[in-house]
């Protein structure tokens, strides 16, 4: 059985994982997705793999995010996630009635997924790949 929380915390898990590989990291994505801390740092980057390089590298922990965005982090909006299942909801989930049910699709509203950004870690990361002198 699957609880909620354990279904937020996948799905916040495989959207942290899938930065830089599937979701693809350009000046789009920094600009729509990035705090603005984290935003400032990487635009100082003119290619888009070293921004995505470095950070993936400075990833941290992703959880269930809210609607504001907060310092240091990635915040996804999810909407929500959709499960596939066999056999009864009660057999399946642990909290059948938290999801919305149809046939063997069930679905759980989840508003976004906020992933930590370790400050320090992409501030070694972008003056790496930067020139010399001109980080800010």
């Amino acid at each position: 059985m699957i609880t909620t929380e354990q279904a937020r915390q996948n799905h916040a898990d495989m959207l942290a994982d899938a930065i830089g590989t599937c979701l693809e990291v350009n000046r789009e994505f920094v600009e729509s997705y990035c705090s603005e801390d984290v935003r400032d740092m990487l635009l100082q980057l003119p290619d888009d793999r070293d921004m995505a390089a470095a950070l993936v590298n400075s990833l941290g922990d992703a959880y269930e995010g809210g609607i504001f965005m907060t310092p240091g982090s990635v915040l996804l909006p999810v909407g929500e996630i959709e499960e596939q299942f066999e056999g009864s909801p009660e057999e399946w989930f642990a909290e059948p009635e938290d999801w919305t049910i149809d046939g063997n699709l069930a679905c759980l509203g989840m508003e976004s997924v906020r992933v930590a950004v370790d400050m320090e870690t992409l501030r070694e990361e972008v003056a790496e790949r930067l020139p010399a002198n001109v980080m800010h």
